[in-house]
């Protein structure tokens, strides 16, 4: 595949990836808002590690996983619009250098979807006030996140090795 035509299918996975991570995080935001007067003044906001609330605060705390959530999208998709302007450093050919920030963009897309089903379901345990079980729900973000993590390495490398200069 010419590199045209693969930048523009990289392109389009990466805008489609980037609505899907805004859209989960944006929905349980305007959900949020819609309940907000609903809710008890003072509620669970916080868990431990064995899924039980461990602090009881004000509802405004409701929003924290949306600030966290929407300051991590803000900040990956500005990594992923600063990366377009530099080189790897790999030596690799123009190819590889594309290839190998369309592969980063997409992993970096997958933190980010992940990311805002995370903090999406955590406002979502605090609004219905059924506490999240952190041990589990948090091992399994991270799992995911680190096997993104590990994937992407693994396409670098295959990149630096199979577009050598």
């Amino acid at each position: 595949m010419d590199n045209e035509k693969f930048l523009k299918a990289f392109n389009k996975v990466h805008l489609i990836m980037t609505l899907i991570a805004w859209c989960i995080i944006i929905c349980m935001l305007i959900y949020v808002l819609v309940v907000y007067n609903d809710l008890d003044d003072i509620i669970g906001v916080h868990f431990s590690g064995n899924g039980e609330f461990d602090i009881y605060d004000s509802k405004a705390y409701i929003f924290y996983p949306f600030v966290v959530g929407i300051g991590l999208n803000v900040i990956f998709g500005l990594f992923t619009l600063l990366m377009k302007k530099f080189k790897s450093g790999m030596k690799i050919s123009e190819a590889g250098e594309l290839r190998a920030k369309s592969y980063l963009r997409v992993g970096i897309d997958f933190m980010k979807i992940c990311l805002s089903l995370f903090f999406s379901y955590w406002a979502y345990c605090v609004v219905v006030q059924n506490p999240l079980n952190m041990a589990t729900v948090g091992a399994w973000a991270f799992l995911a996140l680190f096997i993104d993590i590990l994937l992407i390495i693994a396409m670098l490398i295959t990149i630096r090795i199979k577009y050598r200069k």
